[in-house]
């Protein structure tokens, strides 16, 4: 995926995102959120896959949104601390 955006600094940014490369123990904002994206994670009745305190943040500081991480084959298998699950193939993209 491409992110594409004005960070905290007012500078465009364009950055390629791969959701099997991206690591939820230690994920930039845009990273969490293009993986929010890719999950379908409604944002209007205020889920979110980020950890409070985050509103903070700069576009490329990095946090730990992840309660579990677990491989089951092929499959990368993720719980956030807001419960909810995610599940990739790592053998695609």
């Amino acid at each position: 995926m491409i992110a594409k955006g004005v960070d905290e600094n007012g500078d465009e940014f364009e950055q390629t995102i791969h959701i099997n490369k991206i690591n939820p123990r230690n994920a930039s904002l845009v990273e969490m959120t293009v993986l929010e994206s890719y999950m379908g994670v409604d944002k209007n009745r205020g889920l979110t896959l980020l950890p409070p305190g985050t509103g903070m943040m700069g576009l490329s500081d990095r946090t730990n949104s992840l309660k579990r991480i677990w491989r089951n084959g092929g499959l990368l298998h993720f719980r956030f601390l807001d419960g909810t699950e995610l599940e990739i193939d790592t053998e695609e993209e």
